[in-house]
């Protein structure tokens, strides 16, 4: 298999951990890895050269311009940890490849990065819950077996149970158990009426509980002010909805307010829509992919948007059994 890695420089590492993230719901995956990357000051030391593993599903518009979109990045960094912890390697990409091609491209990332003989993989997740934006979402796990589990013992956890993890940061830890490596996978909690906005508080949580698990120290002041000001504005909307003095646990119905006001306000990631584009396509062949397709739209409160297309793949599909 010829190598798509450009290897700008090798560092010395010491069974480092490698962390792995793509845009995703809430950006509460990229988010916080690329938070490591910029104040751990990581040095990047290799390129994927990804164009063989994204279809364009679009193209971008600037003051009425139309614009191709960049191939996205797909990078490796390293951060050499100097307070006594362990080692990183952080691979970001700020766009999840086509589903088609995903065992190709991770078989790069891991025929590569097996060099550097990796202690844990290691990625991460938003877990959408009934709870509310002011409360510190709570941290779940799932690894690739219970002595994996074990690493993680002083770490308050808890495990999940009868889910899965949709998209590369759920799969590239069920590719890691395929090729025998221990891995694990963060979840951080969103409130269920936030799945499609930004969420710093998740991703300060994964960063503060990463810190304490791999030894290193950095500030998160960044996190907590952009956490602040999403807060205020998500405030804002309940007031806005709310006109009883003491505040009443949200109901179902003010949910769908919230996500519809949100959305508004918000869009769905990049990689989300390519996501959502590649399937339609894959389901135009195979309508078993439509189950698939109508959780993702579901996930992101956006079915509605996409309804009559949707539907459109049956009548296509009935017309087809008639011939």
């Amino acid at each position: 298999m010829k190598s798509k890695i450009k290897i700008i420089k090798k560092p010395a590492l010491k069974n480092p951990y490698f962390i792995c993230a793509w845009p995703g719901m809430g950006e509460v995956a990229f988010k916080a890895a690329k938070f490591l990357v910029d104040y751990l000051k990581a040095e990047e030391f290799a390129i994927l050269d990804g164009s063989e593993f994204y279809y364009p599903s679009g193209v971008k518009i600037a003051n009425g311009i139309i614009n191709l979109n960049e191939i996205p990045y797909n990078k490796f960094y390293f951060f050499k940890n100097k307070f006594g912890g362990r080692d990183m390697i952080i691979f970001l990409s700020n766009s999840q490849p086509d589903l088609s091609k995903y065992h190709e491209y991770t078989d790069f990332i891991f025929s590569f990065i097996t060099q550097f003989n990796p202690k844990l993989v290691l990625s991460f997740a938003a877990l959408p819950s009934p709870i509310e934006h002011i409360q510190k979402p709570s941290l779940h796990i799932a690894a690739t077996s219970a002595k994996v589990l074990k690493l993680f013992k002083n770490i308050e956890f808890k495990i999940l149970k009868n889910n899965q993890i949709s998209g590369m940061n759920g799969m590239i830890i069920g590719i890691a158990k395929k090729k025998n490596l221990h891995g694990a996978c963060i979840l951080a909690e969103v409130p269920l009426y936030m799945s499609n906005i930004s969420n710093p508080r998740a991703s300060m949580t994964i960063v503060d509980m990463l810190q304490k698990f791999a030894g290193f120290n950095v500030d998160t002041y960044p996190l907590q002010e952009e956490s602040r000001v999403i807060e205020r504005e998500v405030n804002k909307i309940i007031d806005y909805l709310k006109s009883t003095i003491q505040p009443e646990p949200i109901s179902e119905d003010e949910i769908e307010l919230i996500k519809d006001l949100l959305n508004k306000q918000t869009r769905v990631p990049d990689s989300i829509n390519s996501r959502i584009e590649s399937l339609f396509k894959l389901a135009q062949q195979d309508t078993f992919k439509a189950e698939e397709l109508k959780g993702l739209l579901d996930k992101w409160n956006i079915y509605k948007q996409y309804e009559d297309r949707f539907l459109d793949l049956f009548k296509k599909s009935e017309k087809k059994d008639m011939h």
